[in-house]
């Protein structure tokens, strides 16, 4: 069947015979021919059955409605394989001939359901376009539209329960557009839940669609988290941001589940958004815990470190390629990311003065402490052992002039021998106190030296 132009307005019916205008009998027949093409599992094929069948009954006027009928069918139909192969250019104007033909012949809440579906065929379009608040204007009327029969509400009821997570969506991402997060918060999360719902009541765990519902929930998610972040680390929240090391967690979810989903093109699209979505927020971590600790500490990264943020960040840019022209804004946001990097990168690799001055009287203060230590660790060392002779040598002696009161010892004996030993200890004392002290001066000349290259270090440092 040949796709028909679109047209946004419905023909008025020129009065010709409708179906209610028919004998019971007769619109009987086309309500059941109705029914057989819904309820086929090839609806096509079931259309083409009926337009073969003879049955006397269908001529004339009835057989003119009959397959202005099934005119309608075949177009609705073809319109539904658009929206399942995400062709929805197609599908619109397949809807739109629908929705006149179902209207010509009398047919209202047939072609009322065709317009809403072609509505949604037009919001999938312009989201692709970018068009985000027409699309959501125009999804807010798809409820006029479907669920008004009663002989197909479950079924738009199930068709509205899909639709739910991108219409939650688009108002959540016309939210972060104004940079409203906080309303965005709460639009994201219901898009999240409306999602997993989808998931949950209608498709078999493990399946291509449930894996696909499951990821579009972490995708919306994912969105959100990667825009506050972006916004965060742009108002110098890198305190914040360091503590959340799980940021890319959500999109990494998304690619896992929406891999194991559907391979329509729009979910391929997602996938690329979820994979650099992971890069650029683990980046965004990455680079807020070197700006805490740059601002904090003396710490700084080596520069291996900003050679694999410059790498994630080209993997997302040539994800964001993939996307066409969608992706350009995003890929401009890589470049101003490279740039942050490569901007970081060269005011941490240079020292200011006073960094210089600071670590060289740190330097100083190491060699000074360094250089006096063991010296006048010596000079107490010794201090304390000709100390400790100068008693014992006082102790000798209280001893000979105890033993010569009480005992028999002659004193001019043990004074001989305390005198003796006094003089050599003294004498060994004194020489090893002289070595100290020229340690010490050794190291007063060593103390000087350090402070003079500390100042030529300070005032040379911005050459």
């Amino acid at each position: 069947m040949a796709q028909p132009e679109i047209s946004n307005n419905i023909p008025e019916n020129n009065g010709h015979q409708t179906v209610d205008t028919l004998p019971e009998s007769s619109a009987a027949l086309i309500f059941e021919a109705i029914d057989q093409a819904f309820n086929a599992e090839d609806p096509l094929a079931q259309i083409s059955a009926l337009r073969q069948q003879k049955n006397p009954e269908i001529k004339g006027d009835i057989d003119a409605i009959y397959q202005e009928t099934l005119d309608a069918l075949e177009a609705f139909s073809q319109g539904i394989i658009c929206i399942k192969t995400a062709n929805s250019e197609s599908g619109q104007k397949y809807f739109q001939a629908a929705a006149e033909k179902f209207d010509s012949v009398g047919l209202y809440p047939l072609r009322d359901r065709s317009i809403g579906y072609r509505l949604y065929s037009t919001v999938i379009i312009e989201t692709g376009k970018g068009n985000v608040n027409l699309a959501r204007d125009i999804f807010s009327e798809l409820d006029d539209y479907l669920g008004k029969s009663d002989q197909f509400q479950a079924q738009d009821k199930a068709f509205i329960d899909h639709l739910a997570p991108e219409n939650l969506f688009l108002q959540g991402f016309e939210s972060l557009r104004l940079l409203n997060f906080d309303q965005a918060s709460i639009l994201m999360e219901e898009a999240s839940n409306a999602s997993e719902k989808v998931a949950r009541k209608y498709y078999k765990e493990g399946s291509p669609l449930h894996n696909q519902f499951m990821g579009m929930a972490r995708f919306y998610s994912a969105t959100y988290t990667y825009h506050k972040a972006v916004n965060d680390f742009n108002y110098f929240e890198y305190s914040s941001l360091a503590q959340h090391n799980h940021l890319a967690n959500g999109a990494i979810e998304a690619s896992v589940f929406l891999r194991k989903g559907d391979k329509a093109p729009i979910v391929e699209n997602q996938i690329y958004l979820s994979d650099a979505y992971t890069e650029i927020l683990e980046v965004t971590y990455r680079l807020a815990s070197i700006m805490e600790k740059a601002l904090t500490t003396n710490i700084k990264p080596e520069p291996r470190v900003y050679q694999e943020l410059k790498r994630k960040i080209q993997v997302a840019s040539d994800l964001y390629k993939r996307l066409g022209k969608q992706g350009l804004p995003l890929i401009i946001n890589c470049k101003y990311q490279l740039d942050r990097v490569e901007n970081l990168e060269n005011l941490l690799r240079s020292v200011s003065k006073e960094q210089v001055a600071l670590d060289s009287y740190q330097k100083f203060q190491e060699e000074a402490l360094r250089s006096l230590t063991e010296p006048l660790n010596n000079l107490a060392q010794w201090s304390k052992l000709a100390l400790a002779f100068s008693g014992l040598s006082a102790l000798f002696i209280l001893v000979g002039a105890a033993t010569a009161i009480f005992g028999n010892t002659q004193v001019g004996i043990l004074t001989s021998v305390s005198s003796l030993l006094s003089s050599f200890v003294s004498f060994f004392i004194h020489s090893q106190l002289q070595v100290a002290r020229k340690d010490v001066r050794d190291s007063k000349v060593d103390l000087l030296g350090q402070m003079e290259r500390s100042g030529s270090i300070f005032f040379n440092s911005d050459n």
